[in-house]
């Protein structure tokens, strides 16, 4: 199964630690050893905008996504 994580851009207003998403990768690597296909999207390292994160999760056609909060 293809699943794509998600640590979403920030909204304005909020504010954003830089640290990287640790629980998102500890989850991935789980999952890999499970088998499954896994992708990390941090939106906030990769300065996206809520439509350019949205494109990225499309192009990538997972089967399911997980999201950070």
């Amino acid at each position: 199964m293809k699943v794509i994580l998600v640590k979403p851009p920030v909204m304005a207003g909020q504010v954003y630690n830089i640290i990287p998403p640790l629980g998102l990768g500890y989850l991935a690597a789980s999952l890999k050893q499970a088998g499954h296909s896994v992708e990390i999207l941090d939106a906030i390292n990769e300065k996206l905008d809520i439509e350019g994160t949205i494109t990225r999760i499309a192009v990538s056609r997972p089967y399911m996504v997980g999201y950070q909060t």
